[in-house]
């Protein structure tokens, strides 16, 4: 009898997911004993939200880093188990040529961005010190491309392995500020638990995530299988060798090159640095110990 996990993505199904989507059409989580059901983000709910439902579901959702400080540092019961990318490629990005001298012009702009681009866009705010009300920022969800298009917004929050080269093939030439280069250097994609359910299924739980690493190695591996899968399957509308160079973008974040460490795994001294960067810019209230973020189990 396999065990029911359900997992809560924060966005749609894409090639950012390309090793979950590979593991399962390969029935990898079966041969484990795990019947998984994916649930695409709905445009609406925190996909934390879920988790902290009254159930004995076994629930895991990925959502950026910095949603899951905040909800722990509202004292919410939630942990990471791991870790989908390495370093965090969200970004903004402008037609070409709009910003110059980025991020100097940013004063009086519209700036695009979802839920989980908050704290980026409060970092930047600080290193150019501008306040709230210098800018006039917007929450968007999946439908961002046509304001972006047609000129609506000034600045668009994207991942910079996706959402540029979409735009680019397109017919429309961008510029892509990635936000590592202005100093948030954070985790992305975390997968989430809830602390009892981690602690009472931590054996499935770890089934899962190596099932996971594995689907992504294969993935990697067969570009071109996993896009078909992702065009047949679940309707991708990006032309298939626009898919296959999105992948090959995306590996260098899932890897650390220069730690060597793969997709999955978490430093303790990393999310030391991340929880003192939300912690100085006002983010979160109190600095959080990372035993509070991740089982030690999961930390390198």
């Amino acid at each position: 009898m396999r065990t029911k996990i359900k997992l809560y993505l924060d966005w749609i199904i894409n090639v950012q997911f390309a090793g979950l989507v590979m593991a399962m059409e390969n029935h990898d989580y079966e041969q484990r004993g795990i019947d998984l059901e994916i649930i695409p983000w709905d445009g609406k709910a925190l996909v934390t939200d879920y988790l902290l439902e009254k159930s004995d579901e076994i629930r895991l959702a990925t959502v950026e880093d910095n949603l899951l400080v905040k909800d722990i540092n509202m004292g919410k019961p939630l942990q990471a188990v791991a870790t989908m990318m390495q370093s965090s490629p969200i970004g903004l990005m402008a037609k070409k040529n709009k910003f110059p001298s980025f991020p100097e012009e940013l004063r009086d702009k519209k700036l695009a961005v979802h839920i989980d681009g908050l704290a980026m866009i409060g970092l930047l705010m600080k290193k150019v010190g501008l306040e709230q009300t210098s800018l006039d920022i917007v929450t968007v969800g999946a439908d961002w491309l046509d304001d972006f298009v047609s000129d609506k917004v000034d600045l668009m929050q994207c991942y910079a392995m996706l959402e540029p080269i979409s735009v680019r093939q397109m017919g429309f030439e961008v510029d892509v500020f990635p936000a590592c280069e202005w100093g948030y250097d954070v985790y992305s994609q975390v997968i989430v638990s809830r602390r009892d359910l981690q602690i009472q299924h931590q054996s499935i739980i770890n089934d899962f995530l190596e099932v996971t690493f594995e689907g992504w190695k294969k993935a990697f591996s067969e570009p071109e299988k996993i896009v078909s899968l992702l065009v047949e399957q679940y309707h991708q509308s990006e032309p298939f060798d626009v898919q296959v160079k999105m992948l090959h973008e995306l590996k260098k974040w899932i890897f650390d090159f220069k730690k060597g460490y793969f997709q999955g795994e978490m430093e303790w001294e990393k999310w030391k640095a991340i929880l003192s960067i939300y912690h100085n810019m006002g983010y979160i209230d109190k600095l959080i110990d990372p035993m509070d973020i991740v089982p030690t189990t999961q930390l390198q």
